[in-house]
This record gives C-alpha cells, sequence and structure tokens, in this order.
C-alpha cells in the first residue's frame, strides 16, 4: 500500500518496511503514541528545507506513518522530486524527542482515509472524504533516533549525542537509533 517511491533513502524497489528491531519499533510507536502533532520536513525543489505541522493519524506495526494531506499542496510539489523527509516529535513535559528519517508518498485510498477519517479534519478537506484533493500521506520508516529522560530525574538528555549516550547509563533517560530496513513485498 505504502511502496517504497525512489529517493537517496530508498531505491525504487517495492517494498514493504520490516523492522529490524521489533522491540525498539514498539517503544518508538509508545512514544510517539499521544503526541499528536509532528513537523513534517520536505526538500523543496530548489534544495531547500520546509517544515510544517500535521497530525499523525497512525502509526502502523509495518513502520508506517500515516497523515491527511491535499495534492495540490506545496507538500505534494516538493514530494515530486524529492521523497525524503523528516518527522520530528517533541514532548518538553514528558521529556520526550524524536526524528523519524523515512521516504514518503502520497496515495489516494478511500477506505484507508474513511479508516483514519475524524470529524476535525473538516476544517482542512470541507468535503469530508469527497474532497478531490484529499490524499493520505504515507511515510514508510528508514531510521528513527529518540531521546528520553524520566520526569523529574534532573537528567537531561537532548544536549548532544556524546552528552545523550553519557546520560543514558543513568537509567534515568535513553538515546536510541532504531533501524527499519526495505524487504520485498511478497505480493
Amino acid at each position: 500500500m505504502c511502496d517504497s517511491p525512489p529517493s537517496r533513502y530508498a531505491p525504487g524497489m517495492k517494498s514493504k518496511s520490516v523492522p529490524s528491531d521489533q522491540g525498539g519499533l514498539a517503544k518508538l510507536q509508545e512514544l510517539v503514541r499521544d503526541i499528536e502533532i509532528a513537523m513534517v520536513t520536505t526538500v523543496t525543489p530548489d534544495g531547500a528545507l520546509r517544515s510544517r505541522p500535521m497530525a499523525t493519524r497512525t502509526f502502523d506495526d509495518d513502520g508506517r506513518l500515516w497523515f491527511f494531506a491535499a495534492d495540490d499542496s506545496e507538500m505534494a510539489v516538493d514530494l515530486k522530486e524529492e521523497h525524503a523527509v523528516n518527522v520530528s516529535y517533541a514532548e518538553p513535559k514528558k521529556q520526550r524527542y524524536i526524528s523519524v528519517t523515512g521516504a514518503a508518498t502520497l496515495i489516494r485510498n478511500r477506505e484507508k482515509a474513511r479508516e483514519m477519517w475524524v470529524p476535525a479534519l473538516r476544517a482542512y478537506f470541507p468535503a469530508g472524504l469527497d474532497d478531490p484533493h484529499l490524499v493520505l500521506l504515507c511515510v514508510r520508516v528508514v531510521t528513527a533516533e529518540y531521546w528520553h529522560t524520566l520526569v523529574g530525574s534532573g537528567t537531561s538528555v537532548f544536549a548532544d549525542e556524546k552528552h545523550s549516550q553519557a546520560s543514558k547509563r543513568t537509567d534515568a533517560s535513553e538515546h536510541v537509533k532504531v533501524e527499519v530496513r526495505a524487504a520485498p513485498d511478497s505480493g
């Protein structure tokens, strides 16, 4: 459903996401679960980076993040030339920070859209599921990193990677890189 588009991060083979570390993916899903808004960064046709806030609708067990999008948006223009994206999440009150690198594609799938639809989306798509520009943005996770500190531990982990690794040993925080690799679809 969310094939890997051609990009520097995902060669143009038909694939699905397979976590190399299922526990790492599960932890990543847990950390993202209640952070409603992500910043999705694309590469513009002139090579600049552009971020915009988007509401994550689901993060499935195949390592794919799903969002609603419009096929006539600037993001859609960006994705025509480069499918590599970054999706970042932050929850400062709970000391959770997540950075996801992936390959994005826009998909028309009415059934999947119906599954994920919530009435609040009418603010962006007044015609609802009948909006002719409504598409799904599917981000197939390639790699992700997260930084997480137990609140109240007095330990901060987001200064830099060296500091994060040192903080990891305190058992009060962690900095983990989750690898997700592409595997050929079987069907």
